[in-house]
């Protein structure tokens, strides 16, 4: 949602007749930038922790592959830059980031509840399982 936001900000910008000030492309960087510091390491953290140990590695690598998809598909979306105006363009960028978030919205807590109950069935990593001697 916070990358939307920022989106938002650049719509805002694009629908002024006027000179925007400076302030407008580093709200923009800066809040993009928080939403995916926010985003980014928790997926990481939340593969690592929920990958099986034997294909731990392979599913991080998944994790990159979709973010170089993303990053591919947003370059994809610049194309429409000559076709739309501006603020049609970032429209859509915010249109985006928010369906990315009302899915974490629906989709979330059934998300957490499958995690805690491989949490709780699972030994912790390394762990020798209480049946052993």
């Amino acid at each position: 949602m916070i990358a939307a936001l920022a989106n938002l900000v650049l719509v805002g910008a694009c629908a002024t007749e006027s000179r925007v000030s400076a302030f407008v492309p580093i709200s923009y960087l800066v809040l993009h930038g928080i939403g995916y510091l926010y985003y980014w390491p928790t997926l990481l953290a939340l593969v690592a922790s929920a990958s099986p140990a034997r294909v731990r590695a392979t599913m991080m690598g998944f994790v990159f592959v979709t973010n170089a998809i993303a990053n591919f598909l947003v370059g994809w979306l610049g194309v429409f830059f000559e076709r739309m105006s501006t603020a049609k363009l970032w429209g859509m960028h915010a249109l985006i980031g928010a369906m990315g978030g009302v899915l974490v919205l629906i989709f979330g807590r059934r998300l957490a509840r499958v995690l805690r109950a491989e949490d709780v069935s699972t030994p912790p990593h390394g762990a020798i399982p209480a049946s052993l001697p």
